[in-house]
């Protein structure tokens, strides 16, 4: 179920490059169903990752840097996942920036 959650969270993020809000939206509760099932801290980060893009890009600008900024305070428990959570939340302030 991890990788699947992973997995989850990379589709979330294609579909968000490409401004498929609908099928982002869908995948990343996806990724929130497995990563649930998986009872894995690292899932549940990606998968936090992945709803706060989705929010981000879906215009809840407020709700969703809130939602990364938490997710990567978690992340930072976790080793060497904290790089990627940072990634996000630049991507997701950059998207605010251009809106």
């Amino acid at each position: 179920m991890l990788n699947r959650a992973l997995a989850e969270n990379h589709y979330t993020r294609l579909l968000l490059e490409v401004n498929n809000y609908e099928g982002a939206k869908e995948h990343a509760k996806l990724a929130r169903q497995f990563a649930a099932e998986s009872k894995s801290p690292r899932a549940d980060i990606s998968a936090a990752i992945a709803e706060g893009l989705t929010e981000v890009f879906a215009g809840q600008t407020d709700v969703g840097i809130t939602r990364l900024t938490n997710t990567l305070d978690r992340a930072r428990t976790l080793k060497n996942h904290h790089t990627g959570s940072f990634g996000c939340i630049g991507q997701g302030i950059r998207v605010c920036r251009q809106t």
